[in-house]
């Protein structure tokens, strides 16, 4: 089983930490720091769990029963996020205070209404931390999909003679609601009517604030099944509910729930009124509609099973697990590359010296090369053959222009100007190249280049082509970008840099592609970490990637390109005084002979707004390239003309 190898774990382990970074900009600092301490522990059980300072996976968890290694092991980020969701987001005292006072409120039915919260709690929970990053809601996908597969047909082929076979029923359709967000209709009619009343207060509570509204919502359904005669110590949640259901258990305590002491009031239930009952004008227009609306939600599962396949056969081919346990097998191949990546990352943290003061007690962090999530090998490649043409015919181009530069170079030699040493060599060694050099043998054919990645938030704003109608998150098409621009400059030769920022509570950089391993095969995996979190301190960045590459480049043009939406936005850094650091920041790097183009994935509106010059003419940015809705997948072209220009400008240096 492909949980047992320790290579793999340890790729778990530090697939958390970076799931804990991504969320240090919605909580406070002493509450990220307690997050910082979740220890991740397994075990062989048969259940996944957190006590909200431990998270805790049981390698025989049902879920993970999958014959490939890559299926088992996405269900295992997703168990790891979701339990990481509840350390987050889910107060283990409202939950304990709900569970100890139901059997007080209703009656008999303790462990339903510990099975009703676990269900609401998990999808709100999921519904939260899937905003952080759309690449869990992918996770959680892989861990729900088969399950609510199962449950839909027990929904419509269960034979239902009795309470207990409604409940079991309601219960299962709680978890197809909180999925699907719409009904499955029964073949009974009672059934029928207590879910039309269940589905708006299931809509409100997966989108609930907190664990305390929540448990108000809980207690609504546990209203509603009062209606049904059921003897809850004779009543057992089926298999296929217990799959899914985590264990919770309290912070820091090591006796049972029931024994704390607890609150004996909830929001919505009968003592607090009225407020959070169900929308009537909802349930009326479910009632008239239950057949139509079941008939979307199996129209809505056709569609997640079509997708679900696609994503089973693209695991089927990809190498994630072998890649992890090959790349920690080969860890020590190129220890001299490593090294001198290793002195570079440390000279980063350097350049916060001599920053304006608008930055200068910032603190920075150098995400640690574990930290930073990388392709495996073969989606590396499928996405790059994705590229292939573009790469080809981008590359094609630039090598054409390298050798007309050569031949005019050497046609060139042949006049002008004598030079006075080389017609010496000429007279004493026979060298036919008398005339004055019209270009540094160094620099004639070369460009320093270093892509600097804004990952701030806004980029998981979906962006899209109007000729396809195909929609992705900003931050995949700057994953794109970036993967194209390495593999052309790769390809011609061209030493270059990728770093990745966002601004938090700390200056976050990823350095994804260093300038002393950029030739190297697999240091284009590391461009998967572009994401989308936090804001984006724009100013700061262009200073500090600007000097890195003044640093070093070893030719004369330094080309430094920013890939952002366009606008600089952070803790108490926006509007015009931001914008105006920006420029600021490109025009010091001028003088260090780095030349500062932005590229703005924004939309028509953003676009014109950050394209605005003061009275003196002037922009952020001397030169931006904008890239919109419909222009945004021509990146190849407009990549290929801005590299054409500024390699061409080198005539007019000299």
């Amino acid at each position: 089983m492909i949980l047992e190898n320790p290579q793999i774990l340890k790729s778990l382990d530090a697939f958390l930490r970076r799931a804990i970074a991504d969320i240090e900009d919605i909580v406070s600092t002493s509450k990220m720091q307690e997050i910082e301490m979740t220890r991740l522990v397994f075990n062989d059980e048969k259940e996944c769990y957190t006590t909200g300072k431990t998270i805790v996976v049981g390698k025989n968890f049902p879920v993970f029963e999958r014959d490939n290694n890559n299926i088992v092991y996405r269900q295992a980020q997703g168990v790891i996020v979701h339990e990481l969701a509840h350390v987050i987001f889910t107060n283990f005292k409202h939950y304990a205070t709900f569970i100890n006072t139901a059997p007080h409120k209703h009656k008999k039915s303790k462990h339903i209404a510990k099975s009703v919260i676990n269900i609401l709690e998990d999808y709100r929970i999921e519904n939260q931390v899937a905003e952080l990053n759309p690449f869990y809601k992918k996770l959680f996908l892989m861990v729900r999909f088969h399950i609510v597969q199962e449950v839909s047909e027990k929904i419509k082929n269960i034979e239902i003679a009795n309470d207990v076979d409604r409940l079991n029923v309601l219960i299962n359709s709680l978890l197809f609601l909180g999925f699907i967000n719409k009904p499955l209709k029964t073949a009974d009619s009672t059934t029928n009517e207590i879910l039309v009343s269940l589905l708006p207060i299931v809509r409100k509570a997966t989108m609930a604030k907190s664990t305390k509204d929540v448990a108000g919502y809980a207690d609504e359904i546990m209203i509603l099944f009062k209606k049904l005669d059921i003897d809850d110590s004779n009543f057992y949640v089926d298999e296929v509910i217990e799959k899914l259901m985590g264990k919770l258990k309290a912070t820091g305590t090591n006796t049972p729930l029931e024994r704390q002491q607890i609150e004996t009031s909830l929001p919505g239930s009968q003592n607090s009124g009225d407020k959070d009952a169900p929308d009537k004008s909802v349930v009326l227009d479910i009632t008239k509609s239950l057949e139509l609306a079941s008939k979307d939600a199996e129209d809505i599962l056709d569609d997640l099973v079509s997708q679900m396949n696609k994503e089973v056969l693209r695991l089927e081919r990809e190498d994630i697990t072998s890649d992890i346990i090959n790349n920690y097998l080969n860890t020590s191949t190129n220890e001299r590359l490593e090294s001198q990546i290793e002195k570079e990352e440390k000279e980063i943290a350097e350049l916060i010296k001599d920053l304006p003061p608008l930055h200068s007690r910032r603190k920075v962090n150098i995400r640690k090369p574990i930290e930073i999530d990388k392709y495996s090998i073969g989606h590396y490649e499928s996405l790059k053959n994705d590229l292939r043409l573009p790469i080809l015919r981008t590359t094609s181009k630039l090598e054409r222009i390298k050798q007309t530069k050569i031949e005019d170079w050497e046609y060139n030699q042949k006049s002008g100007s004598l030079d006075t040493n080389a017609l010496t060599r000429f007279i004493a060694f026979d060298e036919v190249d008398i005339f004055k050099k019209q270009y540094p043998d160094d620099e004639r054919l070369a460009m320093d280049v270093m892509l600097l990645v804004d990952c701030s938030g806004s980029n998981s704003v979906e962006v899209l082509n109007q000729k396809n109608k195909e929609r992705l998150p900003r931050y995949k098409v700057n994953q794109m970008i970036a993967l194209f621009l390495h593999e052309v400059l790769k390809s011609i030769g061209w030493r270059h840099s990728i770093w990745a920022f966002d601004s938090g509570n700390t200056e976050n950089i990823a350095p994804i592609v260093p300038f002393t391993g950029c030739f190297d095969k697999k240091e284009g995996l590391k461009i998967r970490s572009i994401g989308a979190r936090n804001a984006n301190r724009d100013g700061m960045h262009i200073r500090m990637a600007g000097k890195h590459l003044a640093g070093h480049a070893e030719t004369d043009r330094k080309l430094l390109i920013v890939l952002s939406d366009g606008q600089p936005a952070s803790r108490n850094y926006s509007g015009v005084a931001a914008m105006s650091d920006v420029y600021n920041a490109t025009q010091e790097l001028k003088e260090l002979g780095v030349k500062t183009i932005g590229i703005f994935s924004g939309d028509e509106v953003e676009n014109r707004y950050f394209e605005r010059k003061d009275n003196k003419g002037a922009g952020m940015y001397e030169s931006v390239i904008f890239l919109n809705n419909d222009s945004i997948y021509e990146f190849p072209d407009k990549l290929y003309s801005l590299l054409n220009k500024e390699f061409e400008l080198e005539d007019d240096s000299y």
